[in-house]
């Protein structure tokens, strides 16, 4: 990788409730990048940042974990988190030194324990942030809830970027808002997008 000077370094902390996506997430951005040749997966073990023999044992993220890569001339580094209220010390750990939060949610299970904890570290270290509604091709999605409580719960300023066609199963269409594109796609695993 280049070397970067710290004008064009952005550090990201992805925060939330346990098991919300977090790690998977990490993984994608480092696959979209073209970091690594495929996205990990958590169940079998061989994904970037929960590589200790404890979190790969557990399937779950002990320690923050640091990630990076290169997009658009910037060097983004990516703090993932556990989402887990034993290991909170490495969440405030990334957050005194993130330019962003990413706040994800899980749109079945909505606003949980672990994501009001990590919005009072958003508040309390006043990082800007952002939220993202994962795993809506759960059979059991519900975007709109979830994206309703956290506007009740989390930012009542909250402003969609993009948003499913379809949610659960029959998931593969999103919405930019901004770009008024509709973006569809490929099968899972693969960089096909139309």
């Amino acid at each position: 990788m280049k070397e970067f000077g710290t004008e064009s370094i952005r550090n990201i902390a992805l925060i939330g409730h346990g098991s919300s996506g977090k790690t998977t997430f990490s993984e994608i951005l480092l696959f979209t990048a073209a970091e690594i040749n495929r996205i990990g997966n958590i169940a079998e073990g061989n994904t970037v940042s929960d590589y200790t023999p404890n979190e790969i044992e557990k399937q779950i993220s002990i320690s923050a974990s640091l990630m990076h890569l290169a997009w658009n001339d910037t060097k983004v580094n990516i703090l993932d988190t556990p989402g887990y209220s034993d290991f909170v010390g490495d969440v405030k750990s990334a957050m005194k030194v993130c330019d962003t939060a990413v706040l994800v949610l899980k749109s079945a299970e909505g606003v949980e324990v672990g994501s009001e904890i990590a919005n009072n570290f958003i508040s309390e270290y006043k990082v800007p942030s952002s939220i993202i509604i994962n795993k809506v091709d759960n059979e059991h999605s519900t975007f709109n809830e979830t994206l309703q409580q956290a506007k009740d719960r989390i930012s009542s300023g909250a402003t969609v970027i993009t948003f499913p066609v379809s949610e659960g199963i029959n998931f593969d269409t999103v919405v930019d808002v901004v770009k008024m594109k509709a973006y569809t796609y490929g099968d899972a695993g693969s960089r096909k997008v139309s």
